[in-house]
């Protein structure tokens, strides 16, 4: 079961989701970028969901777990932002995805005995200030066109409530590694 310090993490899942997937609006609203902007499209948003999620899951569950969920959420949501652009952004997306969400549970396996939830609040801001960055790249690139997708939140609202019901289930009764056995 679930102890005292997962609510802690799972606060900061809430907090992640809550600052990654207004990007996934904000790339869907425009649909169509340049190359070198889907490719940062791709790598921001692969990166940042794969290691903060691989981070969280991984502080609570190891290494493997975590690695392995970050892997999933970090090239799936990678995949789908960073093909607004083709090939490139799509390969930027698997190649980030796949690197954050195992260097997320990494660290927090590493910390574990050494200030994880300091650090939890530290990576929160940084990766919170790269995906502003993102958002506001998105903005500066595409403010004179008007938006092509004009879609409520439900997607948004959806696929918020699916990663969270995901991430509760594993933090509570997922598979633990050695180090929580």
């Amino acid at each position: 079961m679930c102890h005292v310090n997962c609510l802690f993490f799972l606060f900061f899942a809430l907090l992640s989701y809550s600052i990654i997937l207004p990007s996934v609006r904000q790339v869907r609203a425009y649909n169509q970028f340049n190359c070198m902007s889907g490719m940062m499209i791709g790598m921001t948003v692969g990166m940042m969901s794969g290691f903060l999620t691989g981070y969280l899951i991984g502080a609570t569950n190891g290494m493997f777990i975590g690695g392995v969920f970050g892997m999933i959420v970090g090239i799936g949501l990678g995949i789908w932002m960073g093909s607004c652009c083709g090939v490139m952004g799509f390969m930027e997306g698997i190649m980030a995805g796949f690197m954050g969400g195992l260097m997320g549970a990494m660290t927090a396996i590493m910390l574990l005995n050494d200030n994880l939830k300091a650090m939890t609040v530290i990576v929160f801001i940084i990766c919170s200030i790269i995906l502003i960055a993102l958002n506001y790249m998105i903005y500066q690139e595409k403010k004179e066109n008007q938006r092509e997708n004009k879609e409520s939140h439900l997607t948004l609202i959806g696929l918020s409530g699916i990663l969270m019901a995901l991430t509760i289930w594993l933090m509570i009764y997922g598979p633990k590694g050695g180090v929580f056995n």
